[in-house]
């Protein structure tokens, strides 16, 4: 990457590792997994994700209704895995949308 740009990317970087560390996942609490997929089936919900400058540089990035309910019917799935006491909190969400 050329300079300034490599610094956007690198800031962009660190700000998303910030939230998720995939490297330490592992010595993630269950109360810290509950935050992430919930704020995961948020993001994902508002259209917040992937953001919006994003999205103009990489086209494919868009995500359809169908990878949208893909993605948030797989962060209830992975509460409820773990067993979270949240998990019937985040999956609710998702039952109303289909009731509607």
């Amino acid at each position: 990457y050329i300079a300034p740009v490599s610094w956007l990317v690198a800031k962009d970087v660190m700000e998303g590792r910030r939230h998720v560390n995939f490297t330490t996942w592992n010595q993630y609490d269950a109360d810290r997994l509950a935050d992430i997929f919930d704020d995961l089936y948020d993001e994902i919900d508002d259209g917040e994700m992937p953001l919006w400058f994003y999205v103009p540089l990489h086209p494919k990035s868009k995500l359809s209704e169908t990878d949208k309910n893909i993605l948030k019917d797989w962060a209830v799935q992975a509460a409820a895995d773990i067993n979270l006491d949240e998990n019937a909190e985040i999956g609710s969400e998702i039952e109303d949308e289909h009731d509607d």
